[in-house]
């Protein structure tokens, strides 16, 4: 047998204590996210300036799965449908089986290519709840996607995830915002189509994008306004009073923006209001519960430096608690470019 003595057995113990902090330490530090804090004390991110960029996640292996291509509108599973609008002789959509059912959720990949004139080209969308197919409006069942519903009988645990990503997107021609859009029913009962005059409440969440400068600016109404014109919500200071959605830990911060139009027929009643992200970084997966935005929608409204008449207006319109949550859609807008846009997963849970 081996004898050491008390001198030697304490100088192997350091040594391998030593080792195995070393061994700690020399891990890779890309498992490391560093955040930092707010004045209020809320984590974030610490990223440079992404510009809604692509982030960079897991993918999935489709190179054995077969493409079903899809133009216009059509119902894939109950509940869940795709719509493309887009010139067929540019642009496809397709989905693959395997990513589109109850349990994953709806996807879709668009091979996009810029059709030529001004402005959006179209907004190619997965749609969860109530729909309008081939002239039939569909309704949804409630009890599996959790619509349509009354604003006010919404489930506090009603929510949905968001993931896309793009390949060949952030060149300098590139223009595209994927975005959540609600769709609303001011006027009508669980079953009836809301007619697009009619939609006199909206309300957008902005994800990635490229090329889409969202303004943080107030742009407000003057005499010679024709179109359109919004405010944001603010503190007193005048600084953006944020929207703090909280994703697995960390903090993202939305400006509450308030836009109406003027000298623009139905739409001069119209109150849409939209959530853009600031601060630099975007969530990998946008994760919302339902209720909660639709009512800070609401709770938001005396925070923009706006006149009465507007306020007044925007009460009339936003989240009214016997208006109808028809539906929730989940695409991307698209100026210019050419580009692969994937809506790699949306989903709603109850």
């Amino acid at each position: 047998m081996i004898k050491y003595s008390k001198k030697w057995s304490l100088q192997i113990i350091l040594l391998m204590l030593i080792f195995v902090l070393a061994s700690s330490c020399s891990s890779s530090g890309d498992d490391i996210i560093e955040t930092t804090t707010t004045d209020d004390s809320e984590p974030v991110v610490d990223t440079p300036p992404n510009n809604g960029d692509p982030v960079t996640t897991d993918e999935i292996d489709t190179s054995t799965f077969a493409k079903v291509y899809v133009q216009s509108a059509k119902k894939i599973i109950p509940n869940y449908y795709l719509k493309n609008y887009l010139d067929a002789n540019f642009s496809k959509m397709y989905y693959f089986n395997e990513l589109f059912n109850a349990d994953y959720g709806g996807s879709y990949s668009v091979e996009y290519k810029d059709q030529g004139g001004s402005g959006m080209d179209s907004y190619p969308s997965i749609t969860i709840g109530s729909a309008k197919v081939g002239g039939s409006y569909i309704v949804a069942d409630k009890n599996v996607v959790g619509m349509p519903v009354k604003i006010s009988e919404i489930t506090p645990s009603l929510n949905f995830e968001f993931k896309t990503s793009q390949e060949n997107a952030i060149d300098k021609n590139d223009k595209w915002m994927a975005s959540i859009n609600f769709i609303f029913d001011n006027y009508g009962t669980e079953t009836t189509d809301v007619a697009d005059a009619d939609r006199d409440y909206d309300l957008v969440v902005m994800h990635q994008y490229k090329n889409f400068d969202d303004s943080l600016d107030d742009n407000k109404l003057t005499a010679q306004t024709s179109g359109a014109y919004w405010y944001f919500a603010r503190n007193s200071d005048g600084s953006l009073k944020p929207y703090n959605l909280v994703i697995d830990g960390l903090t993202y911060k939305y400006a509450v923006r308030y836009k109406f139009f003027a000298n623009s027929g139905d739409k001069n009643d119209k109150t849409h209001v939209k959530f853009i992200p600031y601060g630099n970084v975007l969530p990998p997966i946008l994760k919302v519960n339902v209720k909660a935005i639709i009512q800070a929608t609401k709770d938001y409204i005396d925070y923009a430096n706006m006149s009465d008449d507007l306020k007044i207006l925007a009460k009339k319109n936003v989240a009214l608690s016997n208006a109808w949550l028809k539906s929730i859609n989940a695409g991307y807008e698209v100026y210019t470019g050419e580009s692969l846009l994937r809506i790699d997963k949306f989903k709603i849970n109850l």
